[in-house]
């Protein structure tokens, strides 16, 4: 896909893709999904704003984050639902959240680090989404966090609550373990970010 660097200067720009569905992001406003029609219409994309400021944490908070990567994202705890040890790599951490279902044990994965990625969902999941939403938020600097859920052609769910360098997500659930687990992503609070500053 082919991306204007910047609008001219009345607003107008235009994009080459072969995807079947383009988000449009910026910084400060809620993202836009469109999927691609056939008609090469001229289309009028307007984001809405401002993109909220998504819930610090607080001294009240009592909750988990990732240590030495610069995590944002601190996870409180929730009755019912294990925390496993946080494991790292060279360039990353991670921690598990999950809970006991009917399918075993499944859960959320929360990773942090400088190779970690963009923060924004798959391509592949958001192109073949039949249910697709994105909500966009701003942490305590400005910067983008989307909080992107989907439902697969299979029926599964999927959700991804990212910032730059992170995400805590889920993939492939039934509704009913998605429904559980939204309860982690939904209590996160945002913390400033500490990049290289809480390496050993």
């Amino acid at each position: 896909m082919k991306l204007p660097a910047k609008t001219d200067s009345l607003g107008r720009f235009s994009i080459e893709t072969r995807a079947p569905v383009v988000v449009f992001r910026k910084s400060g406003f809620q993202s836009k999904y469109w999927r691609i029609g056939n008609t090469g219409d001229n289309l009028e994309i307007v984001l809405s704003g401002p993109a909220p400021q998504m819930k610090p944490c607080t001294a009240a908070s009592r909750c988990v984050s990732l240590k030495y990567f610069g995590s944002a994202f601190c996870v409180p705890g929730i009755k019912g639902v294990h925390v496993s040890k946080q494991g790292n790599d060279v360039d990353y951490g991670k921690r598990s959240f999950w809970i006991q279902s009917r399918d075993g044990k499944v859960g959320v994965g929360h990773g942090a680090g400088p190779m970690w990625g963009s923060g924004f969902p798959f391509d592949d999941d958001v192109w073949s989404a039949t249910e697709y939403s994105e909500a966009a938020y701003q942490d305590q600097e400005g910067y983008l966090i989307t909080d992107a859920r989907g439902r697969d052609t299979e029926g599964k769910y999927w959700r991804v609550l990212g910032h730059a360098f992170e995400t805590i997500s889920y993939r492939d659930l039934s509704e009913q373990d998605a429904r559980q687990l939204n309860r982690v992503i939904d209590s996160v609070c945002v913390q400033p970010t500490r990049f290289g500053l809480d390496r050993h």
